[in-house]
Parts: structure tokens; sequence; C-alpha cells
């Protein structure tokens, strides 16, 4: 079996999409993961100042979330 240069080429190609959408998958997950910490963090500090009756902690204002003044 031959190759001709052509073939190998085609095969550089295909490699390198293969590397470079690998290289993002792997990113985006590790972005994922990034984000999910966030959120569950901004979602701890919301139910405990909720619970704690205040607003909004240190003057943040966190979308979806009421205000109230007494």
């Amino acid at each position: 079996m031959r190759f001709s240069i052509r073939d190998l080429l085609w095969l550089t190609v295909v490699i390198a999409l293969v590397v470079a959408w690998w290289l993002d998958h792997r990113r985006q997950g590790a972005e994922n993961v990034k984000i999910n910490q966030q959120m569950e963090f901004y979602e701890r500090q919301l139910i405990d100042t909720r619970s704690s009756g205040f607003a909004v902690p240190s003057g943040r204002v966190i979308p979806g979330s009421v205000i109230t003044k007494d």
C-alpha cells in the first residue's frame, strides 16, 4: 500500500481537527467546573442572606433578588 503526499496532507488535516476539538472540549469542561463552583457559592450566599433576614450582603445586587428596606 502506497500513500501519496495528498493522502498524508489529508491525514494531517484530520489529526489537526481532532486535536483542536479535543483541546477545546477539555477547556470547556474545566470552564464548566469553574462556573458550577461559582454558582454553588452564590446560591449558598443567597440562601444565607435570605435566612438571616438581610437583603444583600456588602451592597451587591444579585439578579432576580428582591431588596427590601426596613
